[in-house]
């Protein structure tokens, strides 16, 4: 039976669930996808009259439906709970009964597929406590064995890349949980050992996939482990045709230096292919439109060569950099710090490293507090005096003609020309300072678990206006109770449910698309309620008739800005509104951004300007305090 043939399963051929049961064990290694299984049990849920069989085939449906990718484990969904502030999530571990429990141990015991009992195993390993037991997690490494040893036996000897993915995939899990129980230390040697050198039709993205986890794991896998590995490499790259150098010098080359590094090999060798490979790049760009990057790959080649040591290729590679400087045409420029500067960038990068090292010792919601109180956002008065010592250029005195991200020319006059050197002045400290600040804490935060959307949530509802429930009458006079934390939180949680799942598994692309997609705009509604609880209008008198103040103007009423700080109220500004800043409102508002417009740091910046706007709660009388 191929893939497909799940699409159409009918549930009527079984009589009982036992009959299922036997089908999905038959049938189990040639589903390529979980959810497919989840499937498969759905339909006999709604299919079948049996009270107790339905409850097992929905307890069935909820094991398949988690997604294992190393360390973690993925819920399918998650909404807001009854409470304000509760997160319900399905499945949640959390929430499955003791009987149902009972079910998946007797599963796990009674099933015959080495697949079925790693992910029942595997569960009950990551169960609640007093369920969670190590011997669980020793069934499901046991069972990943079979499983990838199954899988082994069906690779075509040749090339197989479904069958070698899924090897890669379960290898990943087993190797993350023998790290984690710390146990069967040489059987997850011999295996890796085994799939990278001994079994014919796994492709070389795969294994180097293992090395990348044999790397991850130092307690597990040592220098001795790695002997012949760079064999693997380079035999790889003598190959004909070979993976384009892009990937190599983007992925493999990486790998394979570290490598070396771990067992003492030749490092110079593997500099000198990335500098060959960066050069070969380079001389395949003929187009002027692409000059930038020609010259961008020859100073990856210089760098790579001097770290081999290659005093000839390099200086060669030098003099083509100098010949191309003259082909290289740029519709925008740049400054290049000097070496004092570079040197002071990279003491105050550490000074971050260290300092956020030292905030993550503390409490989630101390965390929370530091990042919503205290002065990490860019001083505002200091970059309006970095703006006054600019000194004056010709190019002050030139008609502007500036176009924004749609490619729309922007009018200019001489005020905006001083707003947008604020503007560049501001960026600047939000690169090298902000977003660092942000990035060394937030992070590694949420990939050790000691920051959760749980805690964050937690802060919000309880320790902001946010959270806070408020009486609000609708236009026929009925009294309504409304609270905004809701409409937040599912944006919350998609921020650190990417953020998990990117740094647990090195298969998985993060997207933030509807994380910033809902905070951008959801953050316009929190400046409008917030304005309402201190009886400011946000309405004005147009055109049209009375119509809702546009965020630039809630953003300039005094009324608003005596609540906050001056700071702050900048930094909306930069972030949010089209003044110089990345403008994200409107371009989230009006579909401009691309995928790849959709970065982290954007994601981080709206949830620093989320806490900065959270930081201030109502007391009795609805007197507004910090």
């Amino acid at each position: 039976m191929n893939k497909n043939s799940f699409q159409d399963f009918d549930a009527t051929q079984f009589s009982t669930i036992d009959d299922l049961y036997e089908f999905v064990e038959a049938n189990g290694m040639e589903l390529e996808e979980f959810s497919e299984i989840s499937d498969i049990f759905i339909k006999y849920r709604n299919f079948t009259n049996s009270p107790e069989e339905k409850q097992w085939a929905q307890w069935e449906v909820e094991c398949f439906i988690f997604e294992i990718n190393g360390p973690r484990l993925f819920s399918l969904s998650s909404s807001n709970g009854a409470i304000i502030g509760e997160v319900s999530q399905f499945p949640s571990l959390d929430q499955i009964q003791t009987n149902a429990f009972s079910y998946i141990k007797k599963r796990a015991e009674n099933c015959k597929t080495s697949l079925l009992k790693a992910r029942y195993y595997h569960l009950l390993w990551r169960a609640i406590s007093g369920v969670k037991n190590r011997k669980y997690g020793i069934k499901a490494i046991q069972n990943y064995f079979d499983c990838i040893n199954d899988l082994i036996k069906q690779l075509h000897p040749n090339y197989d890349e479904d069958k070698a993915s899924l090897i890669g995939r379960y290898f990943e899990n087993t190797s993350s949980l023998c790290n984690e129980i710390n146990t069967e230390h040489e059987q997850i040697k011999k295996l890796a050992n085994h799939l990278l050198f001994r079994v014919s039709g796994i492709p070389f993205f795969v294994k180097s996939g293992i090395v990348e986890d044999m790397l991850s794991f130092p307690k597990l896998f040592k220098a001795i482990d790695f002997k012949g590995v760079l064999d693997i490499y380079e035999s790889e790259l003598n190959k004909n045709p070979r993976i384009s150098d892009f990937l190599w010098t983007s992925i493999y080359f990486p790998k394979a230096i570290e490598v070396a590094q771990k067992t003492k090999e030749n490092l110079k060798e593997w500099h000198n292919e990335v500098g060959f490979a960066n050069r070969r790049m380079a001389d395949r760009e003929s187009t002027e439109d692409r000059a930038w990057i020609k010259q961008y790959n020859y100073t990856k080649a210089i760098q790579a060569f001097t770290l081999a040591h290659n005093t000839k290729e390099k200086e060669e590679t030098e003099q083509l950099y100098h010949a191309h400087k003259s082909n290289i045409r740029l519709t925008s420029f740049s400054i290049n710090y000097d070496v004092k500067t570079v040197n002071a960038i990279e003491k105050w990068d550490e000074y971050l490293k260290g300092n956020a090292e030292k905030i993550l010792m503390c409490t989630p919601r101390s965390i929370y507090s530091y990042l919503a109180n205290e002065p990490i956002l860019p001083n505002y008065k200091a970059a309006q005096q970095g703006v006054k010592k600019l000194a004056k250029t010709t190019f002050d005195h030139f008609n502007h003609i500036q176009f924004d991200k749609n490619k729309n020319i922007i009018k200019n006059n001489a005020l905006d020309i001083q707003t947008n050197h604020l503007y560049t002045f501001y960026s600047y400290y939000v690169q090298h300072s902000l977003l660092p600040k942000l990035r060394y804490i937030i992070i590694p935060g949420i990939q050790s678990g000691h920051l959760t959307f749980r805690n964050f949530i937690s802060f919000i509802v309880n320790d902001s206006w946010i959270g806070k429930s408020f009486i609000y009458k609708d236009i026929s006079g009925q009294e309504l109770e409304l609270n905004t934390s809701p409409l937040i939180i599912p944006s919350i949680i998609e921020f650190f449910v990417q953020i998990q799942a990117w740094t647990s598994s090195k298969y998985y692309q993060p997207s933030f698309v509807l994380c910033i997609d809902s905070l951008t705009l959801k953050f316009e509604g929190l400046l409008r309620k917030f304005c309402e609880y201190i009886n400011v209008s946000t309405s004005i008198s147009r055109q049209k008739g009375m119509q809702e103040l546009y965020i630039n103007n809630i953003l300039e009423k005094e009324e608003f800005l005596k609540y906050f700080e001056e700071d702050d109220v900048f930094f909306f500004k930069y972030l949010f509104l089209n003044e110089g800043g990345p403008n994200i409102r409107n371009n989230v508002a009006h579909s401009y951004y691309e995928y790849h417009d959709y970065s982290i740091d954007k994601a981080l910046l709206l949830i620093a300007a989320l806490l900065r706007i959270a930081k201030y709660d109502f007391e009795q009388g609805e007197e507004l305090i910090k």
